[in-house]
């Protein structure tokens, strides 16, 4: 009990499993033993439990789970009667909270307004959650709720288990966990990007920590890219890299996503004069350097994902832009890439591949003297280096920004690497 108590309350939703059933049945000795089965049905049992609770009915057997009581009740008006009251809770729970959404603009889904959550009970023992749509010049049409949109069947799906899960019953949910399978994966783009928004709410007062495959959740104007983790299956095993640090093997494939929610059009954003970096960290600094007028604004920067994984970007400079540098870390890995790139694509992409300092286990923290860490640390208020590049590039702290750029942008070191960056821009 000791360690449940300490652990967060758990949310877990997989997008491709998770459906609202058809029905959601209970055993015909329920009324008597107030036993669930056990499995995936469970799940939605303990809904159902959980609803009828919340209903708070007057004149039940405390003895009893509400549940048992209702189902135990003979006279049908006052069965009615109790589902209205519940219908009710369901509806200013779920519908209010759909109407405010699509009040404020949000394309969550292409779904009407006008709806009406009802929970049909037609057999003592089975369940059904079923949607009235009242759209119709005031003709009302009951649908199942997997005949619905897409996206108010994710919306239900979270709500319900959310606002009536069993293991949480206050008002507002704090210090959870929320783990997402793949989120909103059947949502058009739009749709997605109000999903991130929710989501982002949500890690207000909880964790949130969801897979996807989608640019549109990884917004890093939302989602600060430092905080990316990028999966690489070998096997049964799977491990997971930080974004900056990713060495996947199928890089191209795996960061696509997240080249898109960069806004890293191949057909676009090659055509010019590129710099291809070795991580997303690198491109932090290099951007705000940019940002402050230190660089060229003609120079568009394309992260990559590690010194010896930038092969496709660097065929993708080839055959579009019109100047491209690489640049690396002179440590080990920096070194064998220069090889590496070197054989592959001949002797003729040397002068294209530079270090950025020719002292030995040079590395992009050390553009920062010891007071910039200390300044660095100050700011973000995180001991580690790279991460705090990232808290600096997503601050709204603009003065605390510049000052700081400002202020390294005088070391000798990356005077000397910002002019060589200039130079493919004249």
């Amino acid at each position: 009990m000791f360690f449940k108590n300490k652990f967060p309350f758990v949310l877990y939703f997989d997008d491709f499993t998770d459906r609202v059933p058809q029905s959601i049945e209970f055993k015909d000795t329920y009324a008597t033993d107030g036993k669930l089965t056990r499995g995936r049905k469970r799940e939605w049992q303990e809904i159902i439990e959980e609803v009828f609770k919340r209903s708070n009915q007057e004149n039940l057997n405390e003895t009893q789970k509400p549940l048992q009581t209702y189902m135990s009740v003979d006279d049908e008006d006052r069965k009615t009667d109790i589902l209205s009251d519940i219908q009710s809770i369901l509806n200013d729970v779920i519908i209010s909270e759909w109407k405010n959404l699509k009040n404020t603009g949000g394309n969550l889904a292409d779904d009407s307004t006008n709806l009406e959550l009802i929970l049909e009970n037609k057999s003592n023992s089975v369940f059904k959650f079923k949607v009235k749509d009242k759209s119709n010049s005031n003709k009302s049409r009951t649908f199942s709720i997997n005949s619905r949109s897409k996206g108010f069947q994710w919306f239900f799906n979270y709500m319900v288990k959310l606002k009536f899960n069993p293991n949480y019953s206050g008002d507002t949910l704090e210090n959870a966990l929320f783990l997402l399978d793949e989120p909103g994966s059947y949502l058009h783009s739009s749709a997605q990007i109000e999903l991130l928004k929710e989501l982002k709410k949500v890690s207000n007062n909880n964790q949130v920590i969801f897979c996807t495959h989608s640019q549109f959740l990884l917004d890093p104007k939302t989602i600060e890219l430092g905080s990316i983790r990028i999966a690489e299956k070998t096997g049964s095993e799977v491990k997971s890299f930080n974004f900056g640090d990713c060495k996947a093997k199928r890089d191209k494939g795996a960061l696509t996503p997240i080249y898109q929610a960069l806004n890293l059009n191949f057909a676009h954003d090659f055509m010019d004069d590129i710099v291809i970096l070795e991580g997303i960290t690198d491109f932090y600094l290099f951007e705000l350097l940019k940002k402050y007028k230190h660089i060229s604004q003609h120079i568009k920067f394309i992260p990559g994902a590690g010194a010896e994984n930038s092969s496709s970007l660097i065929s993708i400079a080839i055959a579009f832009a019109e100047n491209f540098l690489v640049l690396l870390d002179n440590d080990i890995d920096g070194k064998k890439a220069k090889i590496r790139y070197t054989e592959y694509f001949g002797d003729s992409i040397k002068n294209n591949i530079h270090f950025y300092n020719t002292k030995n286990s040079f590395k992009l923290e050390s553009f920062l003297n010891a007071e910039n860490k200390r300044q660095l640390k100050l700011i973000s208020n995180c001991k580690d280096v790279k991460k705090s590049l990232s808290f600096l590039y997503y601050s709204k702290k603009n003065k605390e920004q510049k000052k700081f750029i400002q202020s390294i942008a005088k070391n000798d070191s990356l005077v000397l690497i910002i002019k060589v960056i200039n130079q493919i821009s004249k």
